[in-house]
């Protein structure tokens, strides 16, 4: 029996001899007793609501999760681990040491361990971020992270000195960045309603922001295509306006590629590398999964996932493409569990 069940609270639901149920951001408790006491009811029940989440390149078993008001937690072997408390957003792991891992709460504040939690350190910049604060390691170099706030931040050290590298005038903190795969000394920045671009690290900036129909929807994600610095996809959240945009001249302008979408929020993008015949996109929405290959529109990608809330997708890269996995973390059922083979399209 537990006295107090948490603030946070959804929903009620009643029994005809009296018992109450009751859905909280803490799960689900059951009371006999007219609320004077409550028992936990939630164990083997898989719906965390799940932020973000950082998956390992050398441990395949590694993966790291943000839930909200349930803390960060850590999926190493068989089992999870609680290593902090709050409200968990993005977490990080190092791809070339597993041990190098990161996770933040609210408004961007950062804890880093380099022993796979047995102690951590607040590495947190002097700024203060967004509700969920994007945070992201260089992909050339895991010394280097940028962190977004109000401005945009770096540090070469992972962490000790951090130095603000923009000053954007834009409308509020930072949503989304993105650093290319092939070169990231072009980074790029968005908050709500505007994207940003430089190509000299950081030094200069410009408004990319073109044509985007941001006035009906949120600026939500940015990714980069893995071989070329000036393709870039960003992902537009809102019921309003088409999910996915493409720019293959870096920002100049937008091809509208939402063709198979429904007009629900999108919320994360991940391409797939290794597929090099043609581009592979996934896609984290309001219900699920979708996929796109090429040219062709979007198609669900859901078999086996329920139709929820995913926030972001990450995909974990094998020597054996065969056994490569994409990871989705949602609002309500927990995907690290269940990594998924990355199918081939026909």
């Amino acid at each position: 029996m537990v006295q107090a069940v948490h603030a946070d609270k959804h929903k009620l639901a009643f029994r005809n001899n009296g018992d109450v149920f009751e859905c909280n951001d803490g799960g689900v408790y059951l009371s006999p007793d007219n609320g004077s006491s409550w028992m936990d009811k939630t164990n083997g029940i898989q719906i965390s609501q799940m932020y973000r989440l950082g998956v390992s390149q050398t441990e395949a078993g590694d993966v790291i999760t943000g839930l909200q008001d349930n803390g960060t937690k850590l999926h190493t072997g068989n089992e999870w681990y609680d290593v902090r408390g709050g409200d968990g957003m993005e977490c990080l792991i190092d791809y070339s040491d597993v041990n190098i891992q990161y996770s933040t709460i609210y408004f961007g504040a950062i804890d880093r361990t380099t022993n796979h939690w047995q102690n951590a350190t607040n590495i947190t910049p002097p700024d203060e971020g967004d509700w969920v604060t994007p945070f992201i390691i260089d992909p050339n170099n895991p010394n280097i992270l940028y962190g977004g706030y109000n401005q945009l931040w770096k540090t070469e050290d992972r962490g000790d000195i951090w130095t603000q590298i923009s000053t954007i005038d834009k409308a509020g903190r930072v949503r989304s960045i993105a650093a290319a795969p092939s070169d990231s000394r072009y980074l790029y920045v968005a908050d709500y309603q505007q994207i940003f671009k430089s190509t000299n690290g950081g030094d200069e900036w410009n408004n990319i922001t073109g044509s985007l129909p941001t006035s009906s929807g949120t600026l939500e994600y940015i990714a980069v295509k893995y071989d070329d610095p000036n393709t870039l996809w960003v992902v537009l959240s809102g019921y309003a306006v088409p999910g996915v945009y493409e720019s293959t001249d870096g920002g100049l302008s937008w091809n509208n590629i939402s063709a198979g979408l429904p007009p629900i929020p999108a919320y994360s993008m991940v391409q797939n590398h290794q597929a090099t015949d043609e581009v592979e996109l996934y896609l984290g929405t309001e219900l699920g999964v979708y996929y796109k290959k090429g040219t062709s529109d979007w198609v669900p990608y859901n078999t086996g996932l329920p139709n929820v809330r995913t926030g972001e997708i990450e995909i974990y890269y094998a020597s054996n493409p065969g056994e490569t996995r994409l990871r989705a973390a949602s609002m309500v059922e927990d995907f690290g569990k269940h990594p998924l083979s990355i199918r081939r399209h026909q």
